[in-house]
Parts: C-alpha cells; structure tokens; sequence
C-alpha cells in the first residue's frame, strides 16, 4: 500500500464487518483501514451510502423491493502529525463513524440505535 500512497494514488478498503446487504445503518467501526492510513500518514476520505426503497420489486424476489443508492462523500479526515499511529488510528475511526452517524441521522431523519427494525433492510417487504 505504501508504494501506492507514494505514486498519490488511491486504495479502496471495505471495513471489516460494514458491508451487510441492503442494511441502512453504519456498522461500529474496526481499526484495519484506520491503522493503515495513519501509519501511512494519508487521510480517509469518509462516506456513507443512503439506501433508498424504489416502488418497483425486484425482478427475481418477491421479498425485496428494488432499491437506490447515494453516496455521501463526508468531510475528509486527515491524519495528526503529533498523535501515534495507534491514537490517529483511533481519532480517525472515531471521527468517521460520527460522520457516518450524522449522515444517517439527515438523510433518514431519525436518531441511530441499534434496536432492530424490518425498515433498517432496505428494500425488505414487511409482512
């Protein structure tokens, strides 16, 4: 990853445990992706994607609508010169996911819990 960060370019890393199918909530973050971009010294750029419900089904379930994505690029978050690696690790993830939390905040118009719903899968007919 180094070599990459050194030629400017970019890596994608899906987080460990936050892509769930059709799930609207942001998952508690892990280190990994955190770790990697303070060691590099590289900032994240934080997004969070709102799901939204289309009135069509989809064509091969019964049990989901189909569905609509859009992406949130959220404020970027840069690495602090003075921190460790393990306390920029922490700053960044702990920045990124109240970012997040924000994010899902506006774009659905309630208070994140992590008490479960049907309305939390997008897409899920209800029965």
């Amino acid at each position: 990853m180094q070599k990459v960060f050194d030629k400017k370019g970019w890596v994608l890393i899906y987080p460990e445990q936050e892509m769930w199918y059709n799930y609207r909530k942001p998952r508690p973050l892990q280190k990994g992706a955190y770790y990697y971009a303070a060691k590099a010294k590289v900032p994240i750029i934080s997004c969070f994607v709102e799901i939204q419900d289309l009135p069509e089904m989809e064509k091969n379930s019964r049990e989901f609508y189909k569905t609509r994505y859009i992406l949130h690029v959220l404020p970027t978050i840069y690495p602090v010169d003075r921190l460790t690696v393990d306390q920029n690790a922490k700053r960044l993830r702990d920045i990124d996911y109240m970012q997040k939390k924000k994010a899902y905040e506006k774009a659905y118009g309630k208070k994140l819990t992590y008490d479960f719903d049907y309305d939390d899968i997008a897409g899920y007919v209800k029965e």
